[in-house]
């Protein structure tokens, strides 16, 4: 008996091993440049649309749409895109995607569907470094040494140092974000931090200070106003009393160019010199791939859509999703029918506590309207312990969520029976 048993704690542990293995591997999903078809260009925007539609903007190869594990790419070859290194792309609460450009030709870009707006910046330095929106839907832009610039019913304001008190130095603008208030903040390529009220005042806060870097490459806002500036030299943040707090980076050459603002102890960022890091509560982690092993590549870019999935884009072209609890929904924003095969994927999260997620595909059989689907959760003793799907179903893509909230933590198994079609994969449940 004791021999059984011990027997069964060894397998456990086997199973243990193996399951933390693939819920590793389902962490991640990375896209080569060749499998996008791009060449070893830097990733430099990405962003989620109404859609559920991944946009991502490149240095070199324009604009890419992810959608529905589909690849396609605008460029100037093939679309009204003025130039074809995008340094911003951002979407409205209309579902328009505005798209800013950098160069001599280029431009802002509002893409609606199918139809495309260039709108020149000829008198306006070309360029674009980001994009936010302000309650009343007017869009703000900051340029290329030309100040922050306003744009609604189709007419630009420049709001600068000849119209304001706005510093000189200040008038490349590299990023900006608008507050709970309204107010507008900006980070600068030289002299640091400005907020502007909207209409002509700005309030400066200088490097020299000590308190907020020379050059400011990101811009959060947390959940009580507080603002985070991601600098060349360190990562500083200034609270509603005023306070200003420094964190160092984890390497000497760390350079943030892309920010995600979990809540407002946890901050993901994607560093030029040094990759993905997530900052929880003043502590870096490295976070990368092994297989393809992207741990030497930096990053300019980063987001995390709807489901949670976080999207990192690297400076060789490649791009990553990753999600620490499993990754949700990638390959089917619209689900569509599986033609050939039966699918049962992997739940998430795993390990889990106390809901999880199992999704599976029923094809679409040529002979038959629907198929006859069993799927039933065991323990790890092969005991059958309850069924979650005993009917006949139509083709298409399903999921299903299982509370184990009334057993007892350990592996489980879950199998899906179709006609000949079996499958089984086991998930851990930890309380």
């Amino acid at each position: 008996m004791r021999l059984e048993f011990s027997s069964i704690r060894v397998l456990f542990i086997v199973f243990l091993i193996s399951l933390q293995i693939s819920a590793q591997k389902y962490q991640w999903k990375v896209f080569t440049n060749d499998e996008i078809g791009i060449s070893n260009t830097r990733i430099q925007s990405i962003v989620e649309d109404k859609e559920g539609v991944i946009w991502i903007g490149t240095t070199e190869e324009g604009l890419l749409k992810y959608e529905n594990n589909v690849w396609t790419k605008y460029d100037t070859s093939n679309s009204p895109l003025p130039v074809n290194l995008i340094w911003t792309v951002k979407v409205d609460s209309e579902n328009n995607k505005w798209i800013g450009t950098f160069g001599s030709k280029g431009g802002l870009i509002r893409l609606n569907d199918t139809n495309w707006t260039v709108y020149y910046l000829n008198d306006y330095g070309n360029s674009v470094f980001d994009i936010d929106f302000d309650k009343d839907g007017n869009l703000w832009m900051g340029s290329y040494w030309y100040g922050l610039i306003k744009f609604s019913e189709n007419n630009f304001q420049v709001f600068n140092s000849s119209n304001t008190n706005l510093e000189p130095n200040m008038e490349e603008i590299n990023c900006l974000e608008i507050d709970h208030s309204g107010e507008i903040w900006v980070g600068s390529d030289g002299v640091g931090v400005a907020k502007f009220d909207g209409v002509e005042e700005w309030t400066h806060y200088y490097a020299t200070d000590s308190t907020v870097d020379n050059a400011i490459y990101t811009l959060d806002i947390d959940e009580d106003n507080t603002k985070w500036f991601g600098g060349t030299q360190f990562l500083s943040k200034f609270d509603n009393n005023g306070k200003w707090t420094i964190f160092n980076y984890p390497t000497n050459k760390s350079w943030p160019m892309a920010s995600i603002l979990e809540n407002k102890n946890e901050i993901w960022f994607s560093l030029f010199f040094g990759g993905f890091y997530k900052f929880e509560n003043g502590t870096w982690t490295h976070i990368y791939p092994t297989e393809p092993d992207l741990s030497d590549q930096n990053s300019n870019a980063c987001y995390k859509d709807k489901n949670g999935n976080i999207w990192i884009g690297y400076n060789n072209g490649y791009v990553a999703i990753y999600n620490e609890n499993g990754i949700v929904k990638v390959e089917d924003n619209n689900p569509s029918i599986v033609e050939n095969n039966f699918i049962l994927e992997q739940n998430y999260p795993n390990p889990f506590n106390p809901v999880t997620t199992i999704k599976y595909s029923v094809p679409n059989v040529e002979t038959h309207s629907h198929a006859s689907v069993r799927l039933i959760i065991y323990d790890i003793l092969g005991s059958e312990i309850q069924t979650l799907v005993n009917k006949q179903q139509k083709p298409g893509n399903y999921e299903i969520q299982w509370n184990a909230s009334n057993y007892p933590s350990g592996i489980y198994l879950y199998k899906l029976t179709a006609g000949n079609f079996i499958d089984t994969k086991k998930m851990i449940f930890i309380k």
